[in-house]
């Protein structure tokens, strides 16, 4: 049955609807001056003959009525035209049919050229294709060569000065009192002088803020795209500045994402780098803090007014926010101390910053890895005993330590 179907279907093809056209429609709608209305005629009774068959109508078109010859291309633009400007002329609910006739002779044009190379323009063409190639694996190889040597700059910068906290206790030579060598005890720990303006510049130029997807390929991306944030971030980070953004009403609880403007993904991306940076000051500063207290708690009571007194509205730990519950004014307005050691000497001035409740820096958690300073028990040994070169060289260290 299927067999029989089929055949029939072949004895009784369908036949296309081609349109005809009355005088009246052709004067007013369909005269073109590279086509006479005989030509357009015969065209029409060709394509329905042959059902589009186009190679077919060019060859079986008389060219005989045309002054200039016609290409299958200005036969297939007459024809499309000609349907497109009858439906909108009688009003009929279609889709317009689409040809660019230019484009494709442009096509043809191109394909006759490809076909018609030579083995040697063949054999160039290959050659240019590997040498490309080439370069582009290069620039890649380049790209990602770069990439890990700023990443080792980074992690060096990072190993130098931790976001877990600066190592300002370092090991120094000793005095010219020490003895020289590879002993032991010739190196002893020290407070590292550390300005303020070059450690911060240093501490800033870290690469604390976050790596941003880059949308090098062509084509097109959704902006929101932009504002992902990469899968190398820490947890902590994570929730330092899922809990920021919401808190701070800038997302909504249920939404990642604000809406996705020029502007306003590249001031979220900015606010979402800044929370990170900050995570890192307050760390390091915070252990800075845990370190001085350290060593305030072990200097000797007689040279407790020589250890170095942290206001509480320099401090980030819990301190600050308890004194500034405690007395507001005072702490945002204390000023600062100068021109000489200890409490009620030198002047006052005025702080040299304007200081601020912190509402953001309360919310972000760090991580503390405070650095405990342990100090070595001093060794008594028996009178008349003499004392060995490891233990000279200990007593010397000894009092260094009491001396500093």
């Amino acid at each position: 049955m299927d067999a029989i179907f089929v055949f029939s279907d072949l004895k009784n093809p369908r036949q296309l609807d081609v349109p005809s056209f009355t005088d009246e429609e052709y004067e007013e709608h369909l005269v073109d001056p590279r086509w006479t209305r005989e030509q357009t005629q015969h065209l029409l009774e060709l394509c329905k003959q042959f059902d589009l068959r186009w190679p077919i109508i060019e060859d079986r078109f008389d060219q005989e009525l045309c002054r200039n010859r016609k290409s299958m291309e200005d036969m297939k633009e007459r024809y499309y035209g000609l349907v497109n400007t009858l439906n909108d002329v009688r009003n009929v609910q279609t889709d317009p049919l689409g040809y660019d006739a230019e484009h494709e002779r442009r096509r043809k044009e191109q394909l006759e050229k490809q076909w018609d190379r030579t083995e040697e323009q063949i054999k160039e063409e290959e050659e240019l294709v590997e040498l490309v190639k080439k370069i582009e694996a290069k620039r890649k190889d380049r790209e990602r060569k770069a990439y890990d040597l700023q990443k080792l700059i980074n992690q060096a910068d990072r190993i130098s000065i931790s976001p877990d906290g600066p190592h300002i206790f370092n090991s120094m030579p000793s005095s010219s009192t020490a003895p020289t060598g590879p002993g032991r005890g010739h190196h002893r720990r020290s407070i590292k002088k550390i300005g303020t303006p070059s450690f911060m510049g240093h501490l800033l130029s870290m690469d604390s803020h976050i790596r941003w997807p880059e949308f090098k390929t062509p084509g097109p991306h959704l902006r929101s795209q932009e504002m992902k944030l990469p899968s190398n971030i820490g947890q902590k980070k994570l929730s330092n500045i899922g809990l920021v953004v919401t808190t701070r009403k800038i997302v909504s609880i249920g939404l990642e994402y604000p809406h996705a403007y020029e502007e306003i993904v590249k001031q979220y991306n900015d606010f979402r780098s800044h929370i990170v940076l900050l995570q890192d000051l307050k760390t390091a500063l915070h252990n800075t803090e845990l370190e001085l207290d350290q060593l305030a708690a072990q200097m000797p009571a007689d040279k407790l007014n020589e250890c170095p007194i942290i206001e509480p509205r320099f401090r980030v730990s819990s301190t600050f926010y308890e004194e500034l519950e405690r007395s507001p004014v005072r702490v945002l307005n204390t000023p600062m101390t100068e021109g000489g050691k200890g409490k009620g000497k030198g002047k006052q001035q005025q702080k040299p910053a304007p200081v601020t409740a912190r509402a953001i820096t309360k919310l972000i958690e760090v991580n503390t890895a405070p650095t405990t300073v342990t100090r070595k028990r001093r060794m008594h040994y028996p009178e008349g005993t003499p004392p060995t070169r490891s233990q000279t060289a200990i007593q010397l260290q000894q009092q260094q330590l009491q001396q500093h």
